[in-house]
């Protein structure tokens, strides 16, 4: 899997964390990848731990200046539709 999301010299900005929220809706792993302009203020755990706080999501691996966290769908109930008998209008 490739990362879908690269982490700039921003870091663990607010814009990161709603997209990376978003991606986690549309899919239950996001892969991160962390360039080295953001590696001196942090290293890879904490800014993991910090994405993992903000979004409610379980961290899965990090793996050098990559990290991959897991956040499972929500399944939305599909509301029940009331049948209603067929009736004639005429009689036979």
């Amino acid at each position: 899997m490739d990362p879908t999301i690269w982490i700039g010299k921003e870091g663990a900005s607010e814009a990161l964390m709603k997209q990376v929220e978003n991606q986690l809706k549309s899919r239950e792993l996001v892969k991160l990848k962390i360039q080295r302009a953001a590696l001196s203020e942090a290293g890879t755990t904490d800014l993991a731990e910090r994405v993992v706080a903000s979004t409610g999501s379980t961290l899965v691996e990090v793996m050098g200046h990559t990290f991959t966290v897991y956040k499972r769908k929500e399944v939305q109930k599909v509301a029940k539709s009331t049948v209603v008998p067929f009736k004639p209008r005429f009689k036979w």
